[in-house]
């Protein structure tokens, strides 16, 4: 079980040991923004299998303004200066300024970084690894760094830009590394699923049911107990439209580590079915599920599987994932399924593949009717991985990051439709060269809502932003 712990504000931190306190406050200094925009940059070419809809914004920031050669064209006619404020022929915009996410990136049409919260706990690395829709706002979950007891997970609700009422609640406060990997809620219920530290630290899949409205800590969740002491976690949690719960993660099963989903009735207490990812050969040594999705009375799953030390990507849906997963990734060395949805016409699933020394993220939609994948890549560095998805009208938006040198990972965001093929992209790299990684994404009409982490001052900061695609 997840326990119910302190809660904190922003600013300088209160801890409280009353589960129901509740803090109001606004953003601070510290729990706003202090990343500027305006000076960040990006890599400025990529490879994608599909066709991009409009350029990047990670352009040079200083070739918004620059004055072009106002030498004249091969027409005779004054050649145009990006950033003198006049529109001309092959410009979509001219907006005079250096701010690459303010919709107008060296003269082309870009993504809108509409507002971005960011907050530092202890100095430490923090991120945000789960988010939920919640009306106007949006229920963030996550993992901060302690000085006192280790990593916390922690969870709560921001809205345009700063945290509002009921602020922030630790959910795990033991000594050692906790995690909230996911938050569900339907209209009437809300629920948190990750893994708290035992007192031998070993990790042990929690999930709790927790109040929408205040925050507090409510029933834990409960499935049946390990066959045998070893590493577990809860990766995903849905809460389905009778109020009871679908779990997923990984559980010792057979001497191994083994993907794994349980449905809970109403009260969350008696588990009403468990699938074991090992009746058949087609997940190998180990497997692990790292993601659910509920759509038309069915739930989808994503997964790794692991034969001979080599990660295969699976997905499908549930009815038939055990006997009949969907191979993901199969013509690269190896793949990591990590996120998936449904749309009308498909299941769209996104992780990464691995080829040599080179990751790629990997997008690939399944139609339903059956057929050949559709397939999106990126390939920006060495390293590129896709690692949540979220669908927006006419198609998908992903997240995740790129990384173009060792130490230095740039946010991505991409809208694709139905097809796959690009409509939109923007590469953030925060105020200093570092990690900066999208983990999780949801739609808020035709906008999204990203959380991650952004590199300040040499650590990793939470992070939630809200983007606009280009117009």
């Amino acid at each position: 079980m997840i326990l119910g712990g302190a809660c904190f504000s922003e600013g300088p931190q209160v801890i409280c040991d009353d589960p129901s306190c509740e803090t109001t406050g606004g953003a601070t200094t510290e729990g706003s923004s202090s990343i500027d925009p305006t000076t960040t940059t990006g890599p400025a070419a990529d490879t994608t299998t599909s066709t991009p809809g409009s350029s990047e914004t990670g352009a040079p920031a200083d070739s918004s303004t620059a004055p072009a050669d106002s030498s004249s064209d091969s027409t005779g006619a004054p050649g145009a200066v990006c950033g003198d404020g006049e529109l001309a022929v092959d410009e979509a915009c001219d907006d005079m300024n250096l701010d690459p996410y303010d919709g107008c990136d060296a003269c082309q049409v870009t993504a809108t970084l509409v507002w971005q919260y960011s907050f530092d706990h202890e100095g430490g690395d923090d991120e945000v690894t789960a988010l939920a829709p919640d009306g106007p706002a949006v229920l963030v979950g996550g993992v901060v760094a302690s000085d006192l007891s280790g990593d916390d997970a922690v969870w709560l609700r921001v809205a345009d830009g700063a945290v509002a009422p009921p602020a922030w609640f630790h959910v795990a406060d033991l000594p050692g590394n906790n995690r909230l990997w996911d938050i569900a809620r339907n209209p009437d219920v809300c629920a948190i699923a990750g893994l708290v530290e035992s007192q031998d630290a070993q990790p042990v899949a929690s999930a709790n049911v927790v109040s929408c409205e205040t925050g507090n800590v409510g029933g834990g969740l409960t499935f049946a107990g390990p066959e045998a002491p070893g590493s577990e976690d809860l990766r995903a949690l849905i809460v389905r439209a009778d109020d009871g719960f679908t779990v997923g993660g990984w559980r010792m099963h057979g001497g191994a580590p083994r993907g794994w989903i349980a449905e809970l009735d109403v009260t969350g207490q008696n588990t009403l079915a468990i699938e074991w990812l090992d009746d058949s050969n087609a997940f190998g040594d180990e497997s692990r599920v790292h993601a659910l999705w509920a759509a038309g009375g069915e739930v989808f799953a994503a997964g790794t599987s692991v034969q001979g030390g080599v990660n295969r990507g699976f997905a499908g849906p549930l009815a038939s994932l055990a006997m009949d997963p969907i191979p993901f990734g199969l013509d690269s060395d190896a793949s990591e399924a990590v996120a998936v949805v449904a749309t009308a016409d498909s299941l769209v699933v996104a992780g990464w593949t691995s080829d040599a020394d080179d990751r790629s993220a990997l997008v690939q939609a399944f139609p339903i009717l059956g057929g050949p994948p559709i397939t999106w890549t990126l390939d920006l560095g060495v390293d590129d991985r896709a690692l949540a998805i979220a669908p927006v009208p006419g198609g998908v938006a992903v997240t995740g990051f790129t990384l173009s040198m060792p130490t230095d990972r740039d946010l991505f965001v991409v809208w694709l439709d139905d097809a796959l093929e690009e409509q939109g992209r923007v590469i953030f790299d925060g105020p200093a060269s570092g990690s900066d990684v999208g983990r999780a994404i949801v739609s808020d009409g035709d906008d999204v809502i990203v959380g991650g982490h952004v590199t300040v001052d040499g650590t990793a900061d939470l992070l939630v932003q809200r983007w606009s695609p280009p117009q």
